[in-house]
């Protein structure tokens, strides 16, 4: 297989590296390395935002008739690329890579019409409403209730939602919601958005073992939800969050870890005081060893993203690719904040900035978050089973 890029995309790539030079601030460089958790604060992550969107890059594998850039798999692939390289934060993808494609597919015009300049403009900013407190790896078992009213056709929604990203931050959500009880209960499914300002909705923050509010648990009691909020047809919602987990699961990963480990290698490099405080070495040559191992999964992680790759470039979904993606890609992530930690030493305890400013503090709380990349998005078992029956055959 041939993963060499084509002139056209070196000359993409060279754009990408220009734009990235102008707009890229030390300021939201800065914000990008000292978070640990999952995504930059909003208001980092608008000012970014703004700056993609003017440059028509900020959608894109969007349609252009939607606002989108339409870029080809390849560029897409060489925009994230530069971006991690570049120390670039991502895109908050609750709007931007999930509820906007589903919209785009199985939205009716109205919601098409509405939403998606919102999403661009920023005016909306979405959470997901999926997991809830016994429905997590098993979302099918979701209780979340939408009651349909026979005259008005409205819903009426109760329950909760858990483990909810920016659920704080966010005016609109979108939701799984339990419509019917059958024997499937994938079949009683069906997808809705809900304002986050209505009647009933309430918000509770949950403090990480970090300290941070990132996650939440959002509440709705008796929420009246309008017939036209209802994406796609009632009871065929999890058609619509299959489609939304490829996107989720799918994201190119390598070469935000390559850059994660690179730097676990410049601190082993340069910093001999900082690896675990041997003076014989023999730490430091163990420490070597596993980081020699990480990085070979890394260039299978690489090899592998590329072969999606050139599946979509031939207009294939990622499908149960996607899957395997995850879970190698997490694993990966987990590897490398231990690796962290263990060059560092014992100091990585420390809150004051050593060997790598705006990395070192928040070594110890990336490593916590970190525990959380083989449950969100699908925990590695359920990934594991999928490939298992879907793949394999087992």
């Amino acid at each position: 297989m041939d993963f060499t890029f084509s002139k056209e995309d070196e000359a993409f790539r060279h754009e990408v590296i220009a734009f990235l030079k102008a707009e890229l601030t030390p300021e939201i460089i800065r914000a990008r390395a000292e978070t640990p958790t999952l995504f930059v604060s909003v208001d980092v992550a608008r000012a970014w935002h703004k700056k993609l969107n003017n440059k028509g890059w900020l959608a894109p594998l969007w349609p252009k008739e939607h606002g989108g850039a339409e870029l080809s798999p390849v560029q897409y692939y060489i925009l994230n690329q530069e971006c991690e390289r570049a120390g670039a934060p991502a895109t908050i993808p609750m709007g931007l890579k999930y509820i906007g494609p589903v919209i785009i597919k199985y939205g009716t015009q109205k919601q098409k019409d509405f939403y998606l300049p919102r999403i661009l403009s920023g005016e909306d900013y979405w959470c997901q409403g999926f997991s809830e407190t016994c429905a997590g790896s098993d979302l099918t078992a979701l209780q979340l209730r939408a009651e349909k009213n026979p005259i008005s056709g409205d819903y009426l929604v109760n329950g909760s939602k858990m483990w909810t990203t920016h659920g704080s931050e966010a005016n609109m959500i979108f939701c799984l919601v339990r419509t019917k009880e059958t024997q499937k209960p994938s079949k009683g499914i069906s997808f809705l958005l809900i304002d986050m300002h209505s009647n009933g909705v309430s918000v509770s923050p949950i403090e990480s073992l970090t300290g941070d509010n990132e996650l939440n648990q959002i509440f709705f009691d008796n929420v009246r939800v309008p017939a036209e909020n209802l994406v796609g047809e009632e009871n065929s919602g999890w058609e619509c969050a299959r489609f939304l987990l490829e996107f989720e699961r799918g994201n190119g990963a390598a070469a935000c870890l390559e850059k994660a480990l690179a730097r676990v290698k410049s601190v082993v490099a340069s910093h001999q005081e900082f690896w675990g405080g041997s003076s014989s070495g023999a730490e430091k040559d163990l420490l070597i060893q596993k980081i020699a191992r990480v990085d070979i999964k890394l260039q299978a992680l690489d090899y592998t993203e590329r072969r999606v790759l050139a599946g979509l470039s031939s207009g294939k979904s990622p499908g149960n690719e996607a899957s395997l993606l995850k879970l190698l890609a997490t694993d990966l992530e987990q590897e490398i904040s231990l690796l962290s930690r263990e060059a560092i030493g014992p100091k990585a305890l420390l809150s004051s900035a050593i060997a790598v400013p705006g990395w070192v503090p928040t070594i110890n709380k990336a490593y916590f978050n970190k525990r959380a990349a083989s449950i969100y998005g699908g925990s590695n078992e359920v990934q594991k089973n999928i490939i298992a029956r879907r793949v394999l055959g087992l």
